[in-house]
């Protein structure tokens, strides 16, 4: 006689079996009977080509485009993304009209949405009226005079800090360049966005040396490593969302490291919203006649739409988690860059040098101006050609809401594109020399290089709200670092590593 096991088993499996037969059945007819197939390495059912992906997109898009040309195809799970290396099969992927096919960067998520990401914010928001409202207010905020006069003291007030550590460490020093730029642009993004100081830096100083501590009360060091931890963790969090199925994300065991990854974004929200009901309570209290603080929380919490309403709270988290999630480690491994490239070509260090004693002097603690940062056309060109050269944001994507053709094939509604960003800034068909580094490509506005695609912070409708701020952020840190410091690479003769977590 079978037992209650066997029989559930005799009749369970069969159909299991038959169900997945005919998932991979359905797989591969849709596979073989595809439009405008492209070259690409074969997906497996159920995975694609997930069991090839090393973690890293650039790396993948890189050795995928090596091998297959400027256009080709891979499959994460059951969806087909078709991928583009050259600039002009992505124009209209980058269009800036805002009635653009091309206004989705990506198609529904699962794991963008257990995340919250596509209905908040302007990254992956798939409501276009929500991105356009968010977009405005945040453009407003932003692009404010005083607010960009003072994002350039409060830039200045954190080197402030980052001068008295690194002076304290002595001449000749050995150091994680990398760990202080993270936490130099943690600590300037707490100003720019709530007034509020940081304590990263502070928090790592004491870690160096715990014989010399600058003594701070702990809950400001506590709080400051865990925004560290935190926003970091929300960075690899996106990927691991966009990335792993559903399946695998909650199968047993798994799940638990999904909660983790989710746990660093609710930490985030947590902290925010402790310092909205500080700040609305600061405002309330305030005297009519008293200018208030022009960081971008305050102007997110005296803004009003257009029924005279307070902002809600979920368009402030929005802004915030992009701030944290583009405005830390984007910057931060910009800056690393920029001072590897520079050790690497010391004939540019000097003319660097040489641009800031003609706008500076030879005064070092001069403060610097916005007008001072409009003369520094030179560092501004270095900004340009690191970001080329090795482009902090290397993939980018994009989905097209109606049919349409792209270099000759024609593609169904909801195809996702990505976007090679580093094949097209290395493209020898747009670039002359592109392998060779060279600032100079963008000194004249008027030469044809100057003009060519230049993706570093995106292009069209989702170009990088924040691309003018970031980029005032390092040329003051470029302006502030070389006129007291001359920062060598330990061993520039080993190739640079990096890693991209960029979606």
């Amino acid at each position: 006689m079978l037992s209650f096991f066997e029989i559930v088993i005799s009749g369970v499996l069969p159909l299991l079996l038959l169900g997945l037969f005919a998932q991979i059945t359905y797989f591969y007819y849709k596979y073989f009977t595809r439009p405008s197939p492209l070259p690409g390495p074969f997906p497996l059912p159920l995975i694609g080509n997930l069991h090839q992906f090393s973690g890293d997109p650039s790396d993948w898009a890189n050795e995928l485009h090596a091998k297959y040309g400027d256009m080709w195809e891979v499959y994460i799970c059951t969806e087909r993304q078709v991928w583009i290396g050259r600039a002009d099969l992505a124009e209209k992927l980058f269009s800036p009209l805002t009635n653009s096919n091309y206004f989705l960067r990506t198609t529904y998520n699962e794991g963008l949405n257990e995340l919250g990401l596509l209905n908040e914010g302007l990254v992956f928001n798939q409501n276009f009226n929500d991105w356009h409202y968010n977009k405005k207010i945040l453009d407003k905020n932003i692009s404010s005079p005083n607010f960009i006069r003072q994002s350039i003291l409060w830039t200045q007030e954190v080197f402030k800090d980052l001068d008295q550590y690194w002076n304290a460490l002595g001449e000749d020093c050995v150091m994680e360049f990398p760990e202080w730029m993270s936490r130099f642009f943690i600590d300037t993004t707490f100003l720019v966005f709530s007034n509020k100081r940081g304590y990263s830096l502070t928090s790592y100083y004491n870690r160096l040396f715990p014989s010399k501590k600058i003594e701070v009360k702990d809950d400001f060091l506590k709080e400051s490593d865990a925004f560290v931890t935190h926003s970091e963790g929300y960075d690899k969090s996106m990927v691991y969302f966009f990335f792993i199925p559903t399946f695998i994300r909650h199968f047993p065991g798994m799940n638990l490291y999904t909660r983790h990854m989710l746990s660093h974004k609710k930490w985030l929200k947590d902290n925010l919203f402790e310092q909205i009901r500080e700040r609305q309570k600061e405002i309330r209290n305030a005297p009519k006649d008293q200018k208030l603080s022009p960081d971008l929380l305050t102007a997110y919490l005296t803004t009003n739409d257009e029924h005279d309403k307070p902002l809600a709270d979920d368009i402030i988290v929005g802004s915030y988690l992009e701030a944290v999630s583009g405005g830390i480690q984007t910057p931060a491994n910009y800056m690393c860059f920029i001072v590897y490239y520079l050790d690497l070509y010391p004939h540019f260090k000097q003319r660097v040098f040489r641009e800031l004693d003609e706008v500076f002097g030879q005064n070092s603690d001069v403060q610097i101006t916005y007008d001072d940062l409009t003369k520094l056309e030179f560092c501004e060109a270095v900004i340009k050609e690191v970001g080329r050269f090795c482009s902090t944001v290397p993939v980018n994507f994009r989905v097209s809401s109606k049919p349409d053709e792209i270099g000759g094939l024609k593609f169904p509604a909801y195809t996702l594109f990505g976007i090679n960003v580093q094949a097209i800034h290395m493209n020898k068909l747009h670039w002359k020399n592109p392998e060779i580094f060279d600032p100079n490509r963008f000194l004249s506005k008027d030469s044809e290089q100057s003009k060519k695609p230049l993706l570093n912070f995106g292009w069209g409708t989702k170009i990088c709200p924040g691309r003018k701020l970031a980029i005032s952020e390092m040329k003051i840190l470029i302006a502030s670092m070389y006129r007291k410091y001359d920062i060598k690479v330990f061993d520039k003769n080993t190739p640079l590593k990096s890693y991209s977590s960029s979606i």
